[in-house]
């Protein structure tokens, strides 16, 4: 069990450090390794390991979480004497990702619906407009952005206000959301 823990924990640090060597997204690299390794490695582990992992990546996400927080958090004073703040950029970006967010959601979903799931599991427009609204933002779009920093200074601010506005704005509008479109835990 523990050349499996110890190997399976080399996995995502040499993803990354593959796909930046190769001058590709690291992070993007990471990403899909944990998404391959929880659908393919997790269940091949023995259950020793398998238990020591899940509390190994609990461990980890809890120390991510607080850490993205506190330089999310510190971020917008690293970059307030920049002078790249633009609302208006901002604005126009933010209504960007809200209508990519929209082309790529509902017709993904509709097309799992029909060709994935039997028709008592199929998610109905509500859900879709749930998942549409409060769609995945933060950490990820900032490290891409900060990356980008060299190129353009102004993507790293407007990433930062796009993610305060939905964080501050949407996410706490998505629990009446749930409520007026009247959805239960069963759907």
């Amino acid at each position: 069990a523990d050349w499996q823990v110890a190997l399976h924990l080399c996995c995502a640090p040499l993803s990354y450090v593959l796909g930046e060597s190769l001058r590709l997204s690291g992070i993007l690299c990471l990403f899909v390794t944990a998404i391959v390794m929880r659908h393919y490695s997790h269940y091949n582990l023995c259950d020793r390991a398998r238990a020591t992992m899940d509390l190994v990546f609990q461990a980890i996400a809890k120390l991510c979480d607080s850490s993205i927080c506190v330089i999310l958090g510190m971020a917008p004073f690293a970059f307030a004497d920049r002078g790249e703040w633009s609302l208006g950029f901002a604005a126009v970006a933010l209504a960007g990702v809200l209508l990519s967010r929209a082309v790529a959601v509902f017709p993904i979903l509709t097309a799992a619906n029909y060709l994935l799931r039997s028709p008592g599991t199929r998610l109905g427009w509500r859900m879709q407009l749930v998942v549409w609204f409060a769609g995945l933002r933060g950490a990820i779009s900032f490290a891409l952005a900060v990356t980008l920093e060299a190129y353009a200074p102004p993507v790293v601010t407007t990433t930062l206000l796009i993610i305060f506005f939905t964080n501050l704005c949407i996410g706490p509008l998505t629990k009446p959301l749930i409520r007026c479109l009247q959805l239960s835990t069963h759907e």
